[in-house]
């Protein structure tokens, strides 16, 4: 098991959860922590597709298309 898919996968999830901490308990600057979990996961992604770990790569997808909903939820 290759330790730059799990180390990108985890830090996507992490960025992700922190998108929904900010614009709900924190200082609402989802204009940063938005971009900044989309593009770790773009990068997640990448890797993931380099080392062929579809499942991995997969669950990178969901993490940026919950990060995008977050932009819609937050923001109405």
């Amino acid at each position: 098991m290759s330790k730059n898919t799990i180390k990108w996968t985890i830090i996507t999830a992490m960025l992700t959860a922190y998108v929904y901490i900010d614009g709900f308990y924190l200082w609402d600057i989802q204009f940063v922590t938005i971009p900044l979990a989309v593009i770790s996961s773009v990068i997640a992604m990448v890797v993931t597709y380099k080392e062929h770990r579809p499942v991995y790569m997969l669950l990178n997808v969901l993490f940026t298309f919950i990060a995008i909903v977050g932009f819609f939820v937050l923001n109405k």
